[in-house]
């Protein structure tokens, strides 16, 4: 409105400065007859300018109102703002802790068996060696295991040097890797078998769980849920009422135990979940 009435007055002022320019133009129409084409021309040209005038200031309002509706914007945002932080403040909070321990047996072990050759030339050292791991996965895949459950990871090779540091042959080491699901049970007896298999070339065994995050969730469901149970505790001994979680932090670890490569008693696997709940409470008045 305020925009409006800038308009109006300024389109008065306008008009009345003409008026005051030409009085014998725009208030003597008795003598329209006697005006001369070089008046008509300086009319026409007031008039111009003065449309020129008006549509500056129309710009220039609907400059304000852009920036007008930008400011309100601004004080809405703000006003929201404003309006969380008293709620916030206002807002009663508990925070619980839980935290869990899942016990989780691996079910997937993995031998490693080196493949060690060495001859007086690279070429020599690495065909023999390429051989000899062939013939180890055929050996392998005999004792019923999978091609897919055999990994042939990338060889080593290392110079052989003598007495005067001078290069007399070459050595590669290609290590196999073979997994063997359920090693406590059913597995045992190939995990045995790789084992006596693979003879003064076997280096270690490592056992791991196949799909931790099932551990995990469980370790997570197990924990909030304590968390929950303390809060209800803690609501029911001040006579309140326990409300909607407002954050969750959670921190999972795992942890192993190192275990001798002996074949069918696998180490656990502890899967740990701490969680910290926030949850509104309502006191009694």
């Amino acid at each position: 409105m305020y925009h409006a009435f800038r308009v109006v007055g300024l389109i008065g002022a306008f008009v009345l400065v003409a008026v005051i320019m030409h009085p014998d133009r725009h208030l003597a129409t008795a003598q329209t007859d006697d005006e001369t084409p070089a008046d008509i021309d300086l009319v026409a040209q007031e008039v111009a300018e003065l449309s020129t005038r008006i549509e500056s200031v129309q710009q220039e309002l609907a400059q304000m109102n852009t920036k007008t509706d930008q400011m309100v914007q601004e004080l809405t945002s703000v006003a929201q703002q404003v309006e969380r932080i008293a709620t916030q403040l206002e807002q009663r909070t508990l925070t619980t802790i839980g935290y869990v321990e899942i016990v989780g047996v691996p079910d997937i072990a993995t031998a490693q068996i080196d493949i060690k050759t060495q001859g007086d030339t690279l070429s020599v050292a690495v065909t023999q060696n390429q051989q000899s791991v062939t013939d180890m996965q055929a050996r392998i895949v005999s004792l019923g295991i999978g091609d897919d459950l055999i990994r042939v990871a990338d060889p080593q090779i290392a110079p052989v040097l003598g007495d005067e540091r001078i290069i007399e042959g070459y050595r590669v080491l290609t290590p196999i890797l073979v997994d063997i699901r359920n090693p406590n049970t059913d597995g045992a007896g190939v995990l045995e078998q790789v084992i006596s298999l693979g003879g003064s070339s076997f280096k270690d065994i490592t056992f791991d769980v196949e799909d931790p995050e099932q551990y995990r969730q469980q370790a997570r469901e197990q924990a909030l849920a304590q968390a929950r149970t303390h809060a209800e505790s803690y609501a029911t001994l001040v006579d309140g009422q326990l409300g909607s979680i407002v954050s969750i932090t959670e921190d999972l670890n795992i942890r192993t135990f190192q275990q001798e490569p002996l074949p069918g008693e696998p180490t656990e696997q502890i899967f740990s979940s701490e969680i910290a709940v926030e949850f509104e409470i309502q006191l009694a008045p």
